[in-house]
């Protein structure tokens, strides 16, 4: 687990439930998950194909958030999960990795 005051910020998870044309539902499954989300190296922005400044890191104790959700940020900001990456007992820390792009 990472430790608890590391995680300085708060999201909600919405996933896409029903697509009808063009109009997408989505619906939130988690809110108040805390984590840390941080801006992303322009090196590691260009291998997830992302531009710069719109490639984020988040890590959180939850493995629970799919690819394709959207993260909201307690600012209101979007953010749509590009990839995942799991930690497991990594030096007896559990917690995940996402790739996130923020949304225009």
């Amino acid at each position: 687990m990472i430790s608890a005051n590391m995680l300085r910020h708060t999201v909600t998870v919405k996933r896409l439930v029903k697509t009808q044309g063009m109009v997408q539902k989505t619906q939130a499954v988690m809110s108040g998950v805390p984590c840390t989300i941080l801006p992303m190296s322009r090196e590691n922005s260009v291998a997830y194909n992302i531009s710069a400044y719109k490639a984020f890191d988040m890590y959180t104790n939850t493995d629970q958030i799919k690819v394709n959700d959207t993260v909201t940020d307690q600012s209101g900001r979007n953010y749509a999960v590009k990839a995942l990456n799991p930690y497991e007992n990594f030096d007896n820390v559990t917690h995940s990795h996402y790739v996130l792009e923020l949304a225009a």
